[in-house]
C-alpha cells in the first residue's frame, strides 16, 4: 500500500468550482450582550449544476456569564436573477460552551440572505436571532459571474 496517492489522483477528487469564498461579521442591533460573531462562507458550483454552501460560524453572547457556539454548516444556495439576492438555507451542527466551560452539542437551522454583490445581508440562526445584519469583511475568491 502506498503512503499517498499520486498528484493526479488527489487532484481528481476536486470536482466543484469555487463560486465565492469570504468571511462575514454579524451583530444584533440595539444590544451589546445579544448574539454577535463571524462566519466563513464557501459557495460551490457542483458538476450537476447545483450550488451548495458551507462554512463555520462562531456566535458569542454575553447574557448571564455568556456563551460561545461554533457551528459547522452546509446547505443549499439559490440565486434570484430578478432581484440579485442570494439565499442560503443550511443546517448547522456544533458545540456550545456555557457556564464557565460546560459543553453541549447543538444543532440549528441557518438562513443567510445576501444583497446583490454579496457584501451585506441578514442572518437568522434558530434560537439565537433573526435578521441580524451581516457584512463581508474579507473576500478570498469571487468567480460568481463567470
Amino acid at each position: 500500500m502506498k503512503a499517498s496517492s499520486p498528484h493526479e489522483d488527489i487532484i481528481s477528487l476536486a470536482k466543484g468550482k469555487v463560486m465565492f469564498q469570504g468571511e462575514y461579521t454579524f451583530y444584533t442591533p440595539g444590544s451589546i450582550n445579544a448574539p454577535s460573531g463571524n462566519f466563513s462562507l464557501l459557495i460551490s458550483g457542483n458538476p450537476d449544476g447545483s450550488n451548495t454552501a458551507s462554512g463555520v460560524m462562531t456566535i458569542r453572547t454575553l447574557w448571564g456569564v455568556g456563551t460561545m457556539t461554533t457551528l459547522h454548516y452546509q446547505g443549499t444556495v439559490s440565486f434570484d436573477g430578478s432581484t440579485g439576492y442570494t439565499t442560503i438555507k443550511a443546517e448547522g451542527h456544533g458545540v456550545m460552551i456555557y457556564d464557565f466551560n460546560k459543553k453541549r452539542t447543538i444543532q440549528a437551522n441557518i438562513l443567510i440572505v445576501l444583497e446583490p454583490g454579496l457584501k451585506n445581508g441578514k442572518l437568522t440562526v434558530e434560537g439565537f436571532g433573526q435578521d441580524m445584519p451581516c457584512t463581508l469583511t474579507h473576500k478570498q475568491e469571487d468567480n460568481i459571474n463567470s
